[in-house]
């Protein structure tokens, strides 16, 4: 596998962190751009959005329980289940925060 190969599976692996960074700047967009009486959709779209992320750490949690923690990036970083229990932490704190 080369090196760019093994840079786009890295990237892959941090989906859910991009998932959410987008949710966040869509939705600050949104926020911005929308006229007052509009502005009821930014929820309903940021709830969407962290479901989505949630889907995206359900398939994170489930190629770790399968593979075991997972090094990425040369091994500078590392996906094992403590990383995905805080990402769930901040998921739900966020989603409560909505």
């Amino acid at each position: 596998m080369t090196l760019l190969q093994q840079n786009i599976l890295d990237v892959q692996r941090l989906l859910p962190e991009i998932l959410l960074f987008g949710v966040f700047g869509v939705m600050l967009a949104a926020d911005q751009c929308l006229p007052r009486r509009r502005k009821k959709w930014i929820v309903p779209l940021g709830i969407a959005g962290l479901t989505v992320v949630g889907w995206s750490l359900i398939r994170a949690g489930a190629e770790i329980s399968l593979s075991g923690p997972v090094r990425i990036f040369s091994g500078m970083m590392v996906i094992d289940y403590f990383s995905v229990f805080f990402q769930w932490i901040f998921l739900v704190t966020t989603a409560v925060a909505l």
